[in-house]
């Protein structure tokens, strides 16, 4: 984030990185997918997609190496999953 000041004001310039941008462009058909599973009414049980509830080990333990450093998001990532996975027995 920018923070630009100008005497007494000061306006804050959030810019984006590149990166993010290719993100949200990547997942934007993954949101436009979550919308259109809302839009059907349906149970979350049944709506609900994922690794997890396919029990998807080798993506699963893919993800789990790729998140190695972020040890506080690997821990929520580990959490979900679990509880995930145990829902869906």
């Amino acid at each position: 984030m920018d923070v630009l000041g100008h005497g007494n004001e000061t306006n804050l310039a959030i810019t984006e990185h590149p990166a993010q941008t290719e993100i949200h462009t990547r997942k934007r058909p993954l949101i436009n997918e979550t919308v259109k599973r809302l839009e059907n009414q349906k149970p979350p049980r049944e709506m609900q997609t994922g690794p997890a509830v396919r029990n998807d080990t080798v993506t699963i333990n893919r993800h789990i190496n790729q998140l190695q450093e972020y040890p506080e998001i690997l821990q929520l990532y580990k959490l979900m999953t679990h509880h995930i996975e145990d829902y869906y027995k």
